[in-house]
C-alpha cells in the first residue's frame, strides 16, 4: 500500500475523535434500538448501506474495543497496517497485514483495541451481492460454500482468513478500492465498485493455498470435522492427507494444523486408530488369516502390523481371536482321532 493512502487512513475520523474524547462508540450509529445488553447488538445493514447500495467500504474504528456483535450482512476486513484482534466463540485470531478476515451473518465477535498504526478497512456486502458473487464462484471451492452458508436463514457461524501478502493482482485490486475510498472527491459508483469486489472474491478463490484459518460453530456435528471423519471411515485402506487436502481444496498444512487443532490428534492416528479398529473386527469376526487382515487395512508388512496390533491391543490377533471364540463358546475343539481296538 502506497504511503500516502496510509497517511490518510491514518487520520483520525470523526467517531475516532468522539472516543478520544470518552464518549465511547454510539451503537446507535450501528444497530436498531432496543439493544439486549453487551450481547445483543446487531449491526444493521439498513445503518450502514445507503438505500439502494449493495455494498459500501469503511474503516475501521481505533482506540477502543469494539464490543462483542453480530450483523445481518456478510462483512470483509482487509488489514493494510499493524495487527487486529477479533474474538468469536471459538476462540481469537489475530490479524496481520496484508490479511482477509471473512466473517458471515450468523457469527458474534468482538474486535481488540486498535492503535493509530493498526488500520483495518470494513466491506459492507448485502446478501444481495453475496448471491451474485456465488454465480461467478466454482461451487466446489471452499469460499463457496462459506458465502452460501452466509445466506442460510439460520446457518452455521464461521469465519476465515486469507492471507494475501505478496498475492500482486488482490494488492493492486485492494489499493485500487482504498484509494477510491479515501481519495477521490467523488465515490466509486455502485456498479464499478460491485464488480470490483465480485473480482476480489474470484481472486480470492483461486488462492485456496492461502486460506490459513477457519472456524465453524457447526465443527463436531458437521462441515470439516465430519468430512473429515468421513473420509479417514470410508477410505482408511488407502487414505492419504493429500488426497483428502485435494478433495476439501485445502492446502495439505492448513489441514493438519486444523486437524491436529481441532480434533486433539494428527492425521495419522486417526488413520491409525481406524484401521486397527476394522482389524480387530476381522480378527474377531472373520477366519481371514493374519497376513489377508493386514493387506486388508491397508498394511503390506505384516511385521509392522502384528507389532502395532500387540502394542494396541496388549494381544496378538490370533490370541485376540481364540480369546473372542473362548468366551462365545464357539472355540472349535480339535477332532478326537479314533483308535483301532
Amino acid at each position: 500500500m502506497r504511503k500516502f493512502i496510509i497517511d490518510r487512513l491514518s487520520e483520525v475520523t470523526e467517531e475516532e475523535k468522539s472516543v478520544l474524547s470518552g464518549s465511547g462508540i454510539d451503537r446507535r450509529l450501528y444497530g436498531e434500538p432496543p439493544f439486549a445488553g453487551d450481547d445483543g447488538l446487531i449491526i444493521s445493514d439498513k445503518r450502514m448501506l445507503r438505500a439502494g447500495d449493495l455494498i459500501t467500504i469503511r474503516p475501521n474504528t481505533r482506540f477502543t474495543p469494539f464490543l462483542m456483535h453480530g450483523h445481518n450482512y456478510t462483512e470483509l476486513m482487509y488489514v493494510v497496517s499493524g495487527n487486529i484482534t477479533h474474538t468469536h466463540a471459538g476462540g481469537s485470531v489475530t490479524l496481520s497485514e496484508g490479511d482477509i478476515l471473512l466473517l458471515n451473518r450468523h457469527i458474534m465477535h468482538s474486535v481488540g483495541k486498535c492503535g493509530e498504526d493498526d488500520i483495518g478497512i470494513n466491506f459492507i456486502l448485502s446478501n444481495e451481492f453475496i448471491e451474485r458473487v456465488l454465480r461467478k464462484l466454482d461451487g466446489d471451492c471452499p469460499l463457496y460454500r462459506f458465502l452460501s452458508d452466509s445466506l442460510l436463514p439460520k446457518g452455521s457461524p464461521s469465519c476465515a482468513v486469507y492471507s494475501t501478502s505478496g498475492i500482486i493482482p488482490i494488492e493492486n485490486l485492494l489499493e485500487s478500492l482504498i484509494y477510491s475510498l479515501v481519495c477521490e472527491k467523488q465515490p466509486l459508483p455502485t456498479d464499478i465498485l460491485s464488480s470490483e469486489v465480485s473480482l476480489l472474491f474470484r481472486l480470492l478463490a483461486r488462492s485456496r493455498d492461502r486460506l490459513v484459518y477457519e472456524w465453524s460453530g457447526s465443527v463436531g456435528k458437521g462441515n470439516l470435522y465430519e468430512k473429515v471423519m468421513s473420509y479417514v471411515s470410508d477410505e482408511y485402506r488407502t487414505a492419504s492427507l493429500s488426497e483428502l487436502a485435494g478433495r476439501l481444496y485445502l492446502s495439505h498444512g492448513y489441514l493438519s494444523r486444523w486437524i491436529s487443532q481441532n480434533m486433539g490428534k494428527t492425521f495419522s492416528e486417526l488413520l491409525l486408530e481406524q484401521r486397527f479398529s476394522a482389524a480387530k473386527r476381522l480378527v474377531i469376526t472373520t477366519d481371514m488369516s493374519v497376513s489377508a487382515i493386514s493387506a486388508a487395512v491397508g498394511y503390506e508388512n505384516r511385521s509392522f502390523f502384528h507389532r502395532e496390533f500387540v502394542r494396541r491391543f496388549g494381544i496378538s490377533p490370533l490370541a485376540m481371536r481364540n480369546a473372542s471364540r473362548r468366551e462365545n463358546g464357539s472355540l472349535s475343539e480339535p477332532p478326537t482321532r479314533k483308535t483301532s481296538g
